[in-house]
């Protein structure tokens, strides 16, 4: 799947390191998401 999304990303004319780069933001942004979920589940598990 990921080859496709470079595909893509390359025949929008960005360079291999710009298709690097926009992997990475999307990693970090999917960590930043999980890690705030886990926030609101241990907040869930915590008695009033």
């Amino acid at each position: 799947m990921l080859e496709r999304e470079a595909k893509i990303l390359s025949l929008a004319g960005l360079s291999g390191e710009d298709v690097h780069q926009v992997f990475r933001q999307a990693y970090d942004k999917n960590i930043e998401i999980l890690a705030e979920l886990l926030e609101l589940v241990e907040d869930e598990e915590r008695p009033f």
